[in-house]
């Protein structure tokens, strides 16, 4: 976990459990899944897709550096999903303008 800094949070998809929830780092974001976590920095982050208010979105969409697109889960209330698009937003920028 080390190079994603220290830990800020975590983010639980499916409240008192950790399958798909979000670990939020200082450098990058986790997502925890079954079968292997997913790992993502934000500096290899391209773009992120805005989320749609209709339907209600069950995923945020990151365009990575290398071509990939990820989604990453966020399956809770509708302002759950501005909450971790917006610190995600602000965190690929913040390391965007450190570089």
């Amino acid at each position: 976990m080390s190079q994603f800094g220290g830990v800020i949070g975590v983010f639980e998809n499916i409240p008192g459990s950790m399958e798909e929830a979000l670990l939020i780092a200082t450098e990058g974001i986790t997502v925890l899944a079954l079968a292997q976590p997913l790992r993502l920095l934000y500096r290899d982050i391209e773009q992120l897709d805005p989320p749609r208010k209709i339907p209600l979105p069950v995923a945020i969409q990151c365009r990575m550096k290398d071509g990939r697109v990820i989604h990453i889960p966020v399956r809770r209330r509708e302002g759950h999903i501005m909450d971790i698009y917006r610190f995600l937003l602000s965190a690929v920028r913040e390391e965007r303008d450190s570089g």
